[in-house]
């Protein structure tokens, strides 16, 4: 058998040696270093290999205990992993030490969160609004937070001031969206527009008048509804539900009744929203109308709208099938908010194809009833004013066109303005 020489074993002993010194210099120049050593953690732990990243933090702790952003990293990594425990001593010490350090407060209540614990979660929360009570990210969990534990009154109060104070904030927009459909104000509002045409028809008037108040079931709209048309008048009870189905979706449920010939003898309507990353929201729902036994439509509609700085731009399709042919409109909306939530100017267009029964008047006198769709564009302006936290204002102008059945291919151009007034009560 043939022994290896002495010297070729010293050799690579010797080599072995020198790669491990070498090893060992190449990681004490990168923990000297912090800062590059923090940047190289970051990218292990955000490329998939967390233990890799937070063993290379813990390093740097040791030789730079006091480095708070490196402590706060480790404790993100330990709550992604599910060891809250582990996530919470490292996110205490900081916060102990240094307790202006916004991120780790940010970390924490992420953490306590995704552990299910949103009492904890609030509770930091609050020490971090000690500090940074101004901090739009702070106020938006905390305002999320408090939904989630059912504190829906509070909650809106502190997105609200959020949203007076960053009124750029998309999310929170979003988040005021859905708490004002579980949490209307209790308010009485009261509502007159006039709409007068070019040719065919004659001048129009609608008014309403109803009342809001938010229940356990949540919130509830009672609303009477008046038309005069063609020398006729109705009237048309109806109720509106806002109630919530879970964390981020809620619903919308309407019923109404009228024995006039200006409204459905029935009318029924449901649609549910739901949040979504990005500031996005989406709905879908359907409208039943019914104008008699021979005269029912079935109209599916949706929405998608998003916020982007202190825009809402929203979505929203009508599609009425028919036994004949299907019928499609659609309607997009802008708007700008301004000061706060309730001051904001809008714009609205649509075009397509509205089923109605309608009392026809032609300028000659003779009047017939029929249930058809109408060919139509429209452009609409609004703008709301709050002159206090109990008086708003809401003024609307409105310019189309439609298609009248007894005159295919020529329009009647419309003008409508609105205006409202609605009173805050507690």
């Amino acid at each position: 058998m043939n022994r290896v020489p002495l010297r070729y074993i010293t050799f690579a002993f010797f080599v072995f040696l020198a790669c491990c010194c070498l090893s060992a210099k190449a990681q004490n120049d990168t923990l000297g270093d912090p800062d590059k050593a923090f940047a190289q953690a970051r990218e292990l732990a955000f490329s998939g290999k967390r233990k890799e990243g937070r063993e290379l933090a813990l390093r740097i702790l040791q030789k730079h205990p006091l480095y708070s952003d490196v402590k706060t990293f480790v404790g993100r990594t330990y709550a992604w992993d599910g060891e809250y425990e582990k996530a919470r001593t490292n996110f205490a010490e900081v916060a102990a030490a240094d307790p202006k350090t916004l991120d780790n407060y940010i970390a924490w209540i992420d953490a306590e969160g995704w552990a299910d614990e949103p009492a904890n979660a609030l509770s930091v929360t609050e020490k971090g609004l000690q500090h940074f009570g101004d901090d739009p990210g702070l106020l938006y969990r905390k305002a999320k937070l408090l939904s989630v534990t059912d504190k829906m009154a509070e909650a809106k109060l502190v997105v609200q001031k959020l949203l007076r104070m960053h009124p750029n904030h998309g999310d929170g927009y979003l988040l005021l969206q859905e708490l004002r459909g579980q949490l209307l104000d209790n308010d009485i509002a009261a509502g007159f527009s006039h709409e007068s045409f070019s040719a065919y028809f004659s001048p129009a008037s609608y008014a309403f008048v109803q009342g809001s108040r938010a229940t356990p079931l949540g919130s509830v709209v009672a609303r009477v509804n008046y038309a005069n048309r063609f020398g006729t008048q109705s009237f048309q009870p109806e109720i509106d539900l806002y109630p919530r189905l879970f964390r981020g979706v809620y619903a919308y449920l309407n019923a109404g009744f009228s024995n006039g010939s200006l409204f459905p003898e029935q009318r029924y309507g449901g649609e549910v929203f739901a949040s979504l990353p990005l500031s996005l929201e989406a709905s879908a729902g359907l409208r039943y109308l019914s104008f008699g036994p021979e005269s029912k439509v079935t109209i599916y509609t949706g929405s998608v709208g998003f916020y982007t700085g202190n825009y809402w731009i929203s979505l929203r399709p009508y599609i009425t099938p028919d036994s004949a042919s299907t019928s499609v409109s659609a309607s997009a909306t802008v708007r700008r908010y301004f000061s706060n939530p309730e001051h904001y100017f809008s714009v609205r267009i649509g075009a397509g194809y509205s089923p109605e029964l309608l009392n026809t008047q032609t300028t000659t006198g003779s009047s017939s009833k029929a249930f058809y769709g109408l060919r139509s564009q429209s452009a609409t302006i609004g703008y709301q004013h709050p002159f206090s936290r109990k008086w708003a204002v809401n003024g609307s102008l409105t310019i189309g066109r439609q298609e009248p059945l007894f005159a295919i291919g020529e329009f009647a151009v419309n003008t409508a303005a609105s205006l409202t007034v609605r009173y805050r009560y507690k």
